[in-house]
């Protein structure tokens, strides 16, 4: 029981208590009140593993990329959603171009779509844009293209081909920017 301890064992014992309290506590130290100014030489050794790096800079997207075909670019994303149903069965077009030369840097480019149905031939159709923007209005009928040639295609000029399976069947036709609007190119032989 503590009551019935001598008083000069407690006394010893809050004593020593009472040191560890301040020696633990930091106290009243003058060394640790005193500001120290400490600069630092730059390290010509490479930090080791572990330690973190000087940070890297990011990469800023160049114009080449900037300027690729990209079919997933949200461009294409919304204008297909923009686009009205398929004719003759109200279908709407499936989020994914069956084929297209998107390119946000062309004067023309176009992408392919077909309706969301079960048909084993969908009906199809181009959607052009300009400098990356979609034309909405102003193009000629665009219904049936299921393809693009794009060996033939060039950044003004964008050439579908329509092919129902049978051979000698296919059509080829060019699509121009003018410099205001689309035109359709008559092909040669047509």
């Amino acid at each position: 029981m503590v009551l019935g301890t001598t008083p000069p064992v407690l006394t010893t014992l809050l004593v020593v208590l009472s040191a560890l309290a301040c020696a633990c506590s930091g106290g009243d130290s003058t060394v640790s009140k005193t500001p120290t100014n400490t600069i630092a030489s730059p390290s010509s050794t490479p930090p080791s593993p572990g330690q973190p790096s000087a940070p890297v800079k990011p990469k800023l997207p160049s114009t080449k990329d900037d300027c690729a075909v990209n079919l997933k670019d949200p461009a294409v994303a919304s204008a297909i959603a923009l686009l009205p149903p398929a004719p003759n069965n109200e279908a709407t077009w499936n989020p994914v171009p069956v084929a297209g030369n998107y390119n946000k840097c062309a004067p023309l480019s176009a992408i392919i779509v077909a309706a969301d149905t079960h048909e084993p031939q969908p009906p199809t159709r181009a959607v052009f844009f300009h400098l990356g923007g979609v034309i909405s209005h102003g193009v000629p009928d665009t219904y049936g293209y299921n393809a693009i040639d794009l060996s033939a295609s060039t950044l003004d000029t964008v050439v579908l081909n329509f092919s129902n399976g049978i051979p000698g069947l296919e059509s080829v036709v060019s699509f121009r920017w003018n410099g205001t609007g689309v035109e359709k190119v008559q092909q040669a032989g047509q």
